[in-house]
């Protein structure tokens, strides 16, 4: 049976940084007697609340994907009905960017009010970190699960590509959309990856033997501002990789594949309605209007050469797992920089269909704000391997 009393609490923090939608003592009320009319004792998510962020479809509820006039239609997929069906309680929906883009949302991140909390999952990283939900889930196209889970200090988990189901939600970009989401402890991480991933192994915690961690430096490291030499975080590593050395190209072929992608996908929508979208998101759409069939098409085999390129790498090193910071910045930028933060770190990662964790750290800066948090790469179909090694990271 789920208590009212723990998510009333929630309620005043939601006012006061913009996690979640309709947020109201009505809806709450509302949602936890329909969920407790079936028994969930013994449910491997049973008193697990979960926000969901504003692009999945919820039945009965509105998607309207950070928009303010507009309304999607679109059946519930397989991720909320397996939450749903693991026990989970689904509390409500989260606030996210409009359209997925890089256009500040509502959300203020819960550490400080003048930062961003990152993007585009903003809402669903706030509502962990502020305690409001256990659980939130998110998607990722650049960087919208590790960056605002870096930012605002929480676990997110972006799987293998297509080891989350991929159906009942507002796409940006279809060949790399990729749902994860975020969590306030590694064990929550852990229970919701078993409840929710595709052929999950948990024998993986009982293996013996050592992780190796593998650094990604050169061109990758480099757009990163944080002296991680400084930081104790990365004495577990003991392999340097030449890998990414391309990273600029990468960039730019993953902004040609989204952006193309993008404009394809909402076009329709588009054309004759840029008065009720945002100056960036026209702007993005103009770009991908000009992105030719050929470049999406070769950016959508990149995808897997990538992977396979950084896989070989990690193979001739013997490496398990990537290292590296989780953002570019130290700690997330001020909302007047008009700005979500800079995916660069997290890009190739999506790009290539890796399994990807943001891991908090204790460290805080003079203002408070969380700093250095870093990011665990896997090989693909290897996320397992991703958890276990999260809890060998030093402070």
């Amino acid at each position: 049976m789920t208590c009212m009393s723990r998510f009333l609490r929630g309620i005043q923090d939601n006012q006061r940084y913009k996690a979640m939608l309709g947020y109201t003592e009505e809806a709450i009320r509302e949602r936890i007697n329909a969920h407790n009319e079936k028994n969930w004792k013994g449910s491997i998510l049973e008193g697990v609340s979960v926000g969901v962020k504003d692009v999945f479809h919820v039945e009965g509820w509105e998607t309207r994907a950070g928009t303010k006039k507009l309304k999607f239609e679109g059946k519930e997929g397989c991720l909320v009905n397996n939450v749903k069906q693991n026990g989970g309680l689904v509390i409500g929906k989260t606030i996210c960017t409009e359209m997925q883009f890089m256009d500040s949302s509502a959300t203020l991140n819960p550490w400080s009010r003048v930062h961003t909390p990152g993007g585009s999952s903003s809402g669903s990283a706030a509502a962990v970190a502020l305690g409001i939900t256990d659980v939130a889930l998110g998607t990722q196209t650049n960087g919208s699960v590790i960056r605002p889970a870096a930012y605002c200090a929480t676990y997110g988990f972006k799987p293998s590509l297509n080891r989350l189901p991929r159906d009942g939600f507002v796409n940006f970009s279809p060949s790399v959309d990729q749902p994860g989401f975020f969590a306030a402890t590694h064990d929550l991480t852990l229970l919701l990856s078993q409840a929710l991933i595709d052929r999950w192994d948990t024998g993986v915690y009982s293996r013996q033997g050592k992780i190796s961690f593998g650094l990604p430096h050169c061109n990758y490291l480099s757009l990163s501002t944080r002296n991680i030499g400084d930081e104790p975080t990365f004495s577990v590593v003991t392999e340097y990789l030449n890998i990414l050395e391309n990273v600029s190209e990468v960039l730019v072929r993953h902004k040609l594949l989204t952006e193309g992608e993008a404009f394809r996908v909402h076009k329709n929508l588009w054309r004759g309605n840029e008065d009720i979208f945002s100056v960036k998101f026209n702007e993005m759409m103009v770009r991908g209007s000009k992105v030719t069939d050929m470049e999406v098409e070769s950016g959508q085999a990149s995808m897997l050469a990538l992977r396979e390129a950084v896989e070989v790498c990690m193979d001739r090193a013997g490496v398990d797992v990537l290292l590296a910071p989780s953002t570019v910045e130290p700690c997330a930028p001020l909302l007047s920089d008009k700005t979500t933060g800079d995916p660069s770190m997290n890009i190739p990662w999506s790009h290539a269909g890796l399994p990807v964790l943001n891991v908090p750290l204790s460290h805080r800066n003079n203002a408070g704000l969380p700093i250095c948090s870093v990011q665990v790469v896997g090989r693909h179909n290897d996320d397992e391997t991703v958890l276990r090694a999260a809890l060998l990271i030093p402070e």
